[in-house]
């Protein structure tokens, strides 16, 4: 063979063997711990295993990720790491290898798992500020159960319930009541009943309720709750001897004249403004003059004092919306559910929170309105507003607001019309 030749072929040689090397193959992956879809509790050490080779070299690495973040890698047979799931969120986890070639090739593989929630079932128990108590009284309830419930259902045996974790409840009649709490969260529920736990007395104390007939007024009934040591009227008065219209008042006089009030009505006649709905549902304003005399027999218009005995009282006692002593919060104690503008205030006779708190005290306010000065009616559904007897510094009356959670005390003229709530003598 000549020199030519020879060297042709060694060139033809080379080439060849040159172009084969320039073909990798891939390596393979597979993860073989833990299986596709197994569950798992979250806090346990889960090991990651995948069986890797390449057909014509060696394997440099396998990384292993979960969700798409790497947590480790290993370069050794068995490929295996070790995943800590303490703290990690609940539901379904992505676990990826990747092989990788000493050529830098790779291939991957994937599987998902799914991790539990770890805990304990709840323990029930409960206890109550007071177990004997006067009807009328707020018994505070409180949750003491173990293993971090996550729902509360209370039955108090009065046929009222409560889902707060701790609620408060006002017992109506004399009696001995069993109560019982439910708890429950994602990992079961339990119960407990304590019978005869809370025993109502039969005394006169706050809460009972009685009625008021008017002798006047066509033997009308009113009905009346008592608060602390008052007897209150728990509604609006509507006693009507006369009516006028809201641009008739005691502003265009010399302030001596009685005037009286039907929200709505335009008139003068007795009989017509009876038969309208505010004069059902509301009662009637009345001007200073009207309210100073307006109370049956037995009865009179409440002073500022007596006002403030009154608010004092719930607030000792617990009939704060919150279920707090301190602070003015009564307005949702104090007020009937409908007719208020709806409001999303915490504790505001419109919003529809704290139904446990819910007209507590017995006093039924509804949202009456008034009769300005400047001769026009304003803000029913909105306020309730009522007249006292004036004392050297005004009429102060006391108001309650669909978007307050308080009971407020304004200062008034004389000419104003303004519900009237009598409290017995």
């Amino acid at each position: 063979m000549s020199i030519f030749h020879k060297t042709l072929f060694i060139l033809l040689m080379a080439f060849s063997f040159t172009g084969c090397k320039l073909v990798n193959e891939r390596p393979e992956c597979e993860i073989t711990a833990p299986q596709n879809g197994a569950e798992f509790d979250i806090g346990e050490t889960i090991t990651i295993t995948a069986r890797a080779s390449d057909p014509d070299g060696a394997i440099k690495e396998v990384r292993f990720l979960v969700n798409g973040d790497e947590i480790d890698n290993d370069a050794v047979k068995p490929y295996d790491v070790g995943w800590n799931t303490s703290g990690l969120p609940e539901g379904i986890q992505t676990i990826r290898a990747i092989a990788e070639d000493n050529l830098g090739d790779t291939i991957s593989d994937k599987i998902t798992i799914v991790l539990n929630p770890v805990g304990d079932p709840p323990e029930a128990m409960f206890t109550a500020d007071k177990t004997v108590v006067e009807s009328g009284v707020v018994v505070q309830f409180t949750d003491q159960s173990l293993n971090v419930p996550e729902s509360w259902l209370w039955e108090f045996g009065d046929d009222s319930t409560s889902t707060l974790q701790d609620p408060s409840h006002i017992y109506t009649l004399p009696g001995t009541y069993d109560v019982t709490l439910t708890v429950s969260n994602a990992f079961g529920m339990d119960d407990e009943t304590k019978t005869g736990y809370i025993f109502i007395n039969e005394n006169s104390g706050s809460g009972h309720t009685d009625t008021l007939v008017d002798l006047r007024d066509a033997g009308r009934v009113y009905q009346t709750v008592k608060i602390g040591d008052q007897w209150w009227m728990s509604e609006n008065l509507a006693y009507l001897p006369a009516v006028n219209p809201p641009a008739d008042g005691s502003e265009d006089g010399d302030g001596t004249d009685p005037y009286y009030y039907v929200y709505g009505y335009e008139g003068y006649s007795v009989t017509e403004a009876e038969k309208t709905e505010n004069y059902k549902t509301y009662g009637v304003l009345y001007n200073y003059v009207a309210a100073r005399d307006a109370c049956p027999a037995g009865w009179h218009l409440p002073t500022d004092e007596e006002w403030t005995i009154l608010e004092n009282y719930l607030i000792a006692n617990g009939y704060n919306y919150d279920g707090t002593i301190e602070g003015n919060k009564l307005a949702k104690a104090l007020s009937m559910e409908y007719g208020w503008i709806p409001s999303t205030r915490d504790g505001a006779p419109g919003n529809s929170d704290y139904p446990d708190k819910r007209n507590a005290s017995g006093f039924s306010a509804l949202p009456s309105g008034g009769r300005s000065v400047y001769g026009y009616f304003y803000d029913a559904g909105e306020m309730a507003q009522w007249s006292s007897v004036k004392d050297p510094a005004g009429i102060w009356t006391r108001h309650i607001h669909y978007n307050f959670n308080d009971v407020g005390r304004m200062g008034r003229g004389e000419e104003f019309g303004f519900a009237v709530r009598c409290l017995k003598d």
